[in-house]
Order: C-alpha cells, then sequence, then structure tokens
C-alpha cells in the first residue's frame, strides 16, 4: 500500500518502524512540490497538522484520489479541521502518544505555580530570603481540579493529580462516567464546576463552541484561590479578560503553554500580568521516549487502516 510520510516530527523513528512494516510502499516527502506527483497514488498521507494547510488540502482534492486515511503526527488537529478533507477521507490524531508530556507539563505548572517557585527565582537572583510569598503557598491534598476536554490528554492528568489526593472533576459534552475522574459534569455546568474547583486545566480542543470558553463571565465565577493552566489552543481564553482577572485578584494564577497568537508578541500586555507563567508551546516535549512512543503508535494505527481494521482516534471534522 502507497503511504506517504511528510516527517516533520520524529522522522528518524518513523522511517525505522515503517521500514519494518511488510507491504507499505513508502515516499518521504518534505514539501508541496514533492507531495503532489507522490499523492496521486497514495491511501495514506501521515502528516503533522502544521503542515495540513490550505495548499496541502487543495493539493489532496486535485491529485489524492486514492486517499483514504489521513493520520495526524499531533494531537492538534487545527488544519483538517480549518481546512477540509475530501469526503470519506477518516482522520485520525495521535492524542494518546502526546498525553503523557503534556500532563507532565500541566503538573510543572500547577506546583511551579501554588508553590511559588516564580517568587523563588527571583530570590535567588537577588541572593534574597524574602519569605513573605509564603502566605500564598498551598498543596494539592483534597482540593478539586476541573479538566475542560476529558479525553486522552485529560486522563493522563488526572492520573497524576490523583497521586496528589485531588478530587477530580471531569468536563465532557456528555456526563457519562470517564476513567480516573471522581465525577463528570457536561459543558453545561461549567460555570458550577468553576466556582468549585481549586485548579482548573484546559485540554478541550479550539472549535466555534469553544472559542473564549474561559471568559470574563467564566473567570468571574472562579474561585480566588483558582489556578487556571492551558495546554490546548490559546483561542480557548480571553486573554484581556485573563490579564484583567491576574490584575485584579479574581484568581490567583495562570500558566500558559499556548496563547493567540502564537508566538505572543513582546508588546502584548499579557506578558506584565502577575503571576503568570508563560512558556512557548512546548509541552508536547519529551525527548526520545516520546519520539518512539509518537512512531510506534503511528505504525500501529496504519497497519490496522492496511488489514482493514478499525483505526484509532478518528477525529469528526
Amino acid at each position: 500500500m502507497k503511504v506517504v510520510l511528510w516527517p516533520n516530527l520524529a522522522k528518524v523513528e518513523l522511517l525505522e518502524y515503517f521500514g519494518k512494516m511488510a507491504g507499505v510502499d513508502l515516499a518521504v516527502v518534505e514539501g508541496l512540490d514533492s507531495l503532489i506527483p507522490a499523492i496521486a497514488e497514495a491511501e495514506v498521507l501521515v502528516i503533522g497538522q502544521n503542515s495540513y494547510d490550505r495548499r496541502v488540502a487543495g493539493a489532496i482534492r486535485d491529485h489524492g484520489k486514492r486517499l483514504r486515511f489521513v493520520q495526524l503526527l499531533t494531537a492538534g488537529y487545527d488544519g483538517p479541521q480549518n481546512h477540509g478533507v475530501p469526503p470519506g477521507v477518516v482522520v485520525s490524531n495521535a492524542g494518546d502518544s502526546w498525553s503523557p508530556a503534556l500532563a507532565e507539563l500541566v503538573m510543572a505548572l500547577m506546583l511551579s505555580l501554588v508553590k511559588c517557585m516564580p517568587q523563588v527565582l527571583e530570590n535567588h537572583a537577588k541572593h534574597g530570603w524574602d519569605r513573605k510569598f509564603t502566605a500564598r503557598m498551598d498543596g494539592f491534598d483534597g482540593k478539586t481540579m476541573a479538566i475542560i476536554g476529558y479525553g486522552s490528554i485529560g486522563r493522563e492528568v488526572a492520573r497524576r493529580a490523583s497521586a496528589f489526593g485531588m478530587h477530580i472533576i471531569g468536563v465532557s459534552r456528555t456526563a457519562k462516567s470517564k476513567p480516573l475522574a471522581d465525577e463528570v459534569q457536561p459543558v453545561s455546568e461549567l460555570q458550577a464546576v468553576l466556582a468549585r474547583a481549586d485548579v482548573i486545566v484546559l485540554t478541550a480542543p479550539l472549535t466555534a463552541e469553544t472559542k473564549h470558553l474561559i471568559n470574563a463571565r467564566a473567570l468571574a465565577a472562579c474561585r480566588k484561590n483558582a489556578v487556571l493552566i492551558n495546554v490546548a489552543r490559546g483561542g480557548l481564553i480571553d486573554q484581556a479578560a485573563l490579564g484583567e482577572a491576574l490584575k485584579n485578584g479574581t484568581i490567583a494564577a495562570a500558566g500558559l503553554d499556548v496563547t493567540d497568537p502564537e508566538p505572543l508578541p513582546p508588546d502584548n500586555p499579557l506578558w506584565g500580568s502577575p503571576n503568570l507563567i508563560i512558556s512557548p508551546h512546548i509541552a508536547g516535549v519529551s525527548g526520545a521516549g516520546g519520539r518512539v512512543r509518537l512512531a510506534a503508535f503511528i505504525a500501529e494505527n496504519v497497519g490496522r487502516f492496511m488489514a482493514g481494521e478499525a483505526v484509532t482516534h478518528t477525529i469528526s471534522l
């Protein structure tokens, strides 16, 4: 089966895994010019969502008449969502392979903010021993974490937070029970959930319905000790409202691995907000182990497709 691979991530590991798969006729491309001739005979395209732009979508529509499966290298799927795929083409993301790394950064941001590590580092830089900030420090045992968007990433966050003795509320489109969550609430109950949460974690996709899900009204519903963490998409938060909430003490702190836009311009006022950590979209970075995990997942899912089996992590666009 003809498989086209555009490996902007884990290239060495992907080539190793695909090299061991029987029946794979692999074409490696690294740009639109090489994609167009390769896609004509391909049934499978493996690509990162950042590479899947308007031009790639057009090339698929015009030349990829045999294409039946798009396997993304990423958890995010903005590219196919924004630019579309031909009717009948199945799209899967690689959520599970990224979930541990994203969950680890959630915990790193949570611990840093609640244990006042920015203030500790500020002290260190001054060779100081100022302990006034310790009045803001807190613990986690018995506290409540709300995870908004309770998919594979949310479950990995819950697994780690549970070890701290936290009560986990999963917020999902439906209120069905979910693994590792102490309770699950529908999105319609978001305001009530925010009022109960000490830590709020965003792992939901960005859609028309979730854009600015965390706005001034939502922030006003939060507890004053609340810590907000976003490792999903910057557009989930009204950043102007967040800046005001941090400035006014409506919430205690925030950790953002994603912003809107990216990169966040140096003159954006959000940089000056108190009790805020911004990291440059690094949650998925997890070294060699993460690359191997990604390649193994991609090869396994493509293998399912080749065998006529149902693929996993399909996306409804």
